[in-house]
């Protein structure tokens, strides 16, 4: 079942990408930051994905969403 440990991880990822990004963009180094946004949305992107399988792996409704 999924952990509130691993949300909160997932969370703290975010918010410290987000903090690189506003550096980024201050720096005015644009293309960087856009390719570092993409590859950012398809990691949590799959990340989110594993969790949901691992709650439906668990017959968990939240999993069904």
């Amino acid at each position: 079942m999924i952990k509130i440990v691993e949300i909160e991880e997932i969370f703290q990822e975010v918010s410290s990408f987000f903090k690189g990004l506003e550096k980024m963009e201050n720096e005015g180094k644009k293309s960087i930051y856009i390719t570092t946004v993409k590859v950012f949305v398809v990691r949590i992107e799959k990340r989110i994905a594993d969790y949901i399988k691992q709650v439906d792996l668990h017959k968990n409704p939240i999993g069904r969403l």
